[in-house]
């Protein structure tokens, strides 16, 4: 095994290595892996900064092109849909259903609004309520 941190093959391993000075063999002892017989060699501090540094660049870069990559394969998938909007109505064998909207009428006073008659044979947007139009005052 090379050098790797006391914690890093599970409790077991890390109070075993702990308890060892160094050059001295461990007891076998079992773990879920198995049984293992360790020998600790020495300890060392090491100063991980750089190699900090670099791993978080490392997982910037990766996550950066990942979401660019994400962002591309949507952008195939919706190049790539077909997309056929179709109102309850329009259904085969069912009568067509389509919303209108007057446009043709202007409504200058409230006398005028409640004088406005409204189709019930269809259906408009808005309830069929009118919309009240103000003229430009001279």
């Amino acid at each position: 095994m090379d050098w790797f941190p006391a914690d890093a093959y599970g409790t077991v391993v890390s109070e075993k290595i702990v308890a060892l000075k160094d050059q001295e063999i461990s007891e076998p002892f079992k773990t879920d892996a198995g049984w293992h017989v360790m020998q600790r060699l020495g300890e060392r501090q090491r100063d991980r900064t750089q190699e900090a540094s670099r791993t978080r660049a490392r997982d910037a870069v990766r996550a950066r092109k990942s979401e660019e990559e994400y962002a591309s394969f949507l952008r195939q998938l919706r190049g790539e849909a077909y997309v056929e909007n179709r109102l309850e109505g329009d259904l085969p064998g069912r009568p067509k259903k389509s919303a209108s909207i007057r446009t043709d009428t202007k409504i200058t006073s409230d006398a005028e609004a409640a004088a406005v008659e409204t189709d019930d044979d269809k259906d408009t947007i808005g309830d069929n309520m009118p919309t009240r139009v103000d003229a430009p005052r001279q």
